[in-house]
């Protein structure tokens, strides 16, 4: 049986996301700094179904309000009822492990049209390798103006992930990150050249994302400078580093790789044309 999720089911959702402690990051930080219910103003709250089988949750998949659905389920029951879902809403972006998102992109992806279908790793760090790099200066987002630190927030996401988004809606994005979301930025000579940020928390982990250099300045280390000041801050914190990388990306992996992460499982993004 599928159904809506609300607060009264908060319980229930976080026996279940404990027991998939990184395959369900983006559930966990979401419902933790925000609520169940759909608040529509909240980039980041949406609708959450779970599917029940003999009374007992067995998969959830959430529909944010900006686009995107991380499901999860661990019953293969669930995969017709998602797909559905996933037909019914207006979805950009389906990620998750790659054994969760295949059976569900093999359902739909002759039914929406496709932009592009990524395969990540989806990796950890267990001892962090720590890198300086004394060119560059590690700032936070709020040590500068908020329009300036968007601005480059912007040109990050054109130009490094193929999103086009507004000052005003990164503006909304730094003031909804929660204490421990950092996001910083690398600058070289008064210039900000890089960006990398905390895209959620959990109990166990912090999970890093949007690692972008402007490419004039790359292979020179800002990338693995950037990560390794969020790696220090989320193990002095006693969490663990984590992050996705693309397969192809291979100055990334290496760079990551000298930082100590390791491979956990396969990881997968598609992009739906809207």
């Amino acid at each position: 049986m599928l159904r809506l999720l609300s607060e009264k089911d908060r319980k229930i959702i976080e026996e279940y996301i404990k027991r998939y402690p990184f395959e369900t990051t983006f559930i966990q930080g979401n419902i933790a700094n925000f609520s169940i219910e759909n608040k529509k103003d909240i980039r980041r709250c949406g609708d959450y179904y779970g599917y029940f089988k003999n009374g007992r949750l067995v998969g959830i998949i959430p529909f944010y309000n900006l686009g995107s659905s991380t499901p999860h389920y661990e019953d293969e029951e669930c995969i017709e009822a998602f797909s559905e879902l996933i037909l019914k809403y207006n979805v950009e972006f389906l990620l998750g492990m790659k054994k969760v998102i295949l059976p569900l992109y093999t359902k739909i992806k002759d039914a929406k049209k496709i932009k592009f279908c990524d395969e990540d790793s989806f990796q950890i760090n267990e001892e962090l390798k720590p890198y300086e790099n004394s060119k560059v200066k590690i700032i936070d987002f709020y040590e500068i103006p908020l329009e300036e630190a968007a601005a480059f927030a912007v040109e990050a996401s054109k130009k490094g992930f193929d999103m086009k988004v507004s000052i005003e809606e990164k503006i909304k994005t730094f003031k909804e990150r929660s204490k421990e979301e950092d996001y910083i930025f690398a600058v070289y000579d008064d210039e900000i050249i890089g960006q990398a940020y905390i895209q959620v928390s959990t109990d166990l982990v912090n999970q890093i994302g949007g690692v972008y250099t402007k490419e004039e300045y790359r292979n020179n280390g800002v990338c693995k400078a950037m990560v390794s000041e969020l790696c220090k801050r989320i193990i002095k914190r006693g969490k663990k580093p984590v992050l996705m990388v693309k397969k192809y990306n291979t100055p990334a992996l290496r760079a990551y790789e000298k930082l100590g992460f390791i491979h956990y499982d396969d990881y997968m993004m598609v992009r739906f044309e809207l």
